[in-house]
């Protein structure tokens, strides 16, 4: 059981360990090869497919081109452009002078290549008539043609320019064809007619069937609008891609008028194929190849390395086993020596005979067993120090003469010994100071805690007065609020006060001025009644003279003489109370002055207090915004005192943990002999 065990188990390890990791290798190798080899191949037939689909599309392009470039030359040629602008609406269009001209150029066109034009054309759209060359010879008849409703009206307007019109059949002939057709513009931009070409299709499907694509490939024809020209079945020709069973993708790109490459599913199979644009006529060209065909070569790869792989792996199995069984034969004396001295018998000889490595195994398993007896006498002695170390006796001598690796195990426990007695002998001294230094610390921070505390009751008294002091400051600025706002009504008070101060000496001003007017009146009376008294006079003395004829005017005089008197006694009376008037009018203007400047030293008076209480506002303003920062601070102040006085108790507490884990430390350190 022990051999068959032995051989199998080599063996078994040798294939595991060489057989499954070459052959992962090459399973590894190859695959990124063939992977390669894939990619590679892929690329080569995909742009193969790719350049055979252009040069389909191409070749397409090319007739087309030919024929765009024939409607184009028409489409500038001068006597067409001047026909187009002699016709006006209601004119025969064969009666204009350019018509021969033009007739001539179109009948010429014809004949350069009359085996795929089938006929050439102009359009007029302002009179909406049409005419061809003299081949077909056909001329619309005015008012029987409407230009703007024939089918490739909207195409040429949509497109602006050169415009390949979708197949249609010709009743007469039953020729498949298509126009090609340039539009005309005046110099301000507006369409004005049209030039085409009819050229025949047909051709096509010989031009496509010419082309192939490998052994099985195929090419399919379509027009703008997906019409199918030309495929593989003949079934589809005439037909919309729509109803062809083309894969969604594949109709996204040929509506799109995008060129990719794509793989998909259609005609019975998975396919490879391009999608190319026909130039510019919006026509397209699909191509597919078979999945077969596309991967043919890399199928063929697969085999030669599959083959390959198959026969590798025979001969390696084949060389191993034969190696295999050539090393576990000398390893049987080896492993029946090991069965001894696993289960301790080291009175055992070995069979050296063997020159190659297995021989030098059995040396050195003899070697082996003569030191493995050495070293059970190591360890035993080993053992009784490492009990001795464990209850705590450092005190040991070791008496066996150490080689090898234990002459270092020796070395180690001895300066296990001396480093363990000097660590120990530090620890014992460095415990002691620190429990002593942690009753310090302790009865420090237990300080340091109760004064926080005591800064913290003086903060919040502090911040207490604060509060008070805020308040009162608060409230002296209501009440110089409400000064200001007192000497502010003072003030207009007072400006209303001085206002009427003024008009009452301007009022005392007109009076005295009147009295005086009036004084001068008075004296202008008396004036008059000095004439009057004179006159009075002269004529009494003439009223003498005149005697008994004068006594009237005599009477007269005298009445007058006595009005005359009377009025100098009432000027004379009117002129004193005039003249008491005006001091007492004197005096009132003296009394309004002073009061008035008394007035405006009020108002100066006012204007200062305001000012005063405006600086005491804006003062208690800025002692009210200090003490709020005095307050925050304080606040802040008072948590930094409360976290301090927290960790002070901490630290206190930690203090005499310490203590006691260094008391403890130095029990546990009367345990060791040193």
């Amino acid at each position: 059981m022990k051999k068959g065990k032995g051989t199998g188990g080599i063996k078994q390890k040798m294939m595991k360990g060489i057989i499954i990791p070459t052959l992962a290798i090459l399973a590894v190798v190859a695959l990124v090869i063939l992977l390669t080899v894939n990619l590679s191949v892929s690329k080569i037939r995909t742009e193969e497919i790719t350049a055979e689909s252009k040069q389909v599309a191409a070749n397409i392009s090319e007739y087309f081109t030919r024929y765009m470039e024939v409607s184009k030359q028409m489409a500038a040629n001068q006597d067409v452009l001047e026909l187009l602008h002699e016709v006006e609406p209601g004119d025969k269009i064969a009666e204009a002078e350019h018509f021969e001209a033009v007739l001539t150029m179109l009948t010429n066109t014809y004949y350069t290549d009359n085996e795929n034009i089938l006929d050439a054309w102009v359009a007029d759209i302002d009179s909406s008539q049409f005419f061809e060359d003299s081949v077909s010879g056909f001329i619309s008849e005015l008012g029987n043609y409407d230009v703007t409703t024939r089918d490739w009206y909207k195409e040429v307007t949509e497109a602006g320019t050169t415009t390949v019109t979708e197949p249609y059949v010709i009743s007469s002939t039953g020729v498949l064809a298509s126009s090609i057709i340039t539009p005309i513009y005046d110099e301000n931009g507006d369409m004005i007619g049209v030039a085409g070409v009819d050229v025949e299709v047909g051709t096509l499907a010989t031009m496509m069937s010419e082309h192939k694509l490998g052994d099985s490939g195929f090419f399919v024809l379509m027009t703008k609008s997906g019409q199918i020209m030309y495929a593989p079945k003949e079934e589809l020709i005439q037909s919309n891609v729509q109803d062809a069973g083309i894969p969604k993708k594949v109709l996204e790109a040929i509506e799109s008028g995008k060129e990719s490459e794509f793989t998909y599913r259609w005609n019975g199979g998975k396919q490879h194929g391009c999608h190319a644009m026909v130039g510019e006529t919006g026509w397209s060209v699909l191509s597919g190849m078979p999945n077969g065909e596309y991967n043919e070569a890399i199928y063929r790869l697969f085999v030669e390395v599959g083959g390959f792989f198959i026969l590798a792996l025979v001969i390696l199995v084949f060389v191993i086993n034969k190696i295999a069984t050539g090393i576990v034969k000398p390893l049987k004396s080896l492993e029946t020596a090991a069965s001894h001295i696993a289960v301790g018998n080291l009175d055992i000889e070995v069979d050296a005979q063997s020159k190659d490595e297995v021989g030098a195994v059995a040396v050195a398993l003899q070697k082996t067993v003569l030191r493995l007896k050495d070293y059970i006498a190591y360890i035993g002695e080993i053992t009784e120090v490492l009990h001795e170390i464990a209850g705590g006796n450092l005190r040991f001598e070791l008496k066996q003469e150490y080689v090898g690796e234990f002459s270092r195990v020796k070395s180690s426990l001895e300066e296990v010994s001396k480093r363990l007695t000097v660590t120990l002998h530090n620890i014992g001294e460095a415990s002691q100071q620190v429990s002593g230094g942690s009753e310090q610390i302790a009865t420090a921070a237990q300080a340091l805690a109760e004064g926080a505390g005591s800064q913290a009751a003086a903060i919040q008294e502090l911040q207490a007065s604060v509060t008070e002091i805020s308040e009162k400051v608060n409230t002296n600025t209501e009440y110089v609020d409400m000064a200001r706002e007192r000497v502010v009504d003072m003030d207009k008070e007072l400006g209303f006060s001085n206002e009427q101060m003024e008009k009452a000496v301007e009022a005392m001003n007109e009076i005295s001025r009147c009295s005086s007017e009036i004084e001068n009146i008075i004296t202008t009376i008396e004036e008059i009644a000095d004439q009057t008294s004179l006159l009075s006079l002269n004529a009494s003395i003439e009223a003498a003279r005149a005697g008994e004829m004068g006594r009237g005017f005599a009477v007269v005089a005298s009445e007058v003489g006595s009005l005359a008197g009377e009025s100098m006694k009432a000027v004379q009376t009117s002129t004193a109370l005039i003249q008491n008037s005006m001091e007492a009018v004197k005096n009132g203007v003296s009394i309004v002055d002073m009061a008035a400047a008394q007035m405006q030293e009020a108002l100066l008076h006012i204007d200062k207090l305001r000012d005063m209480i405006e600086s005491i506002d804006e003062a208690s303003r800025s002692q009210n915004e200090g003490i709020s920062q005095i307050r925050m601070a304080l606040e802040q102040v008072s948590e930094v005192v409360s976290d301090n006085s927290a960790m002070s108790q901490e630290s206190a507490a930690a203090s005499e943990e310490l203590s006691a884990q260094s008391q403890a430390l130095t029990d546990l350190m009367q345990e060791f002999q040193l």
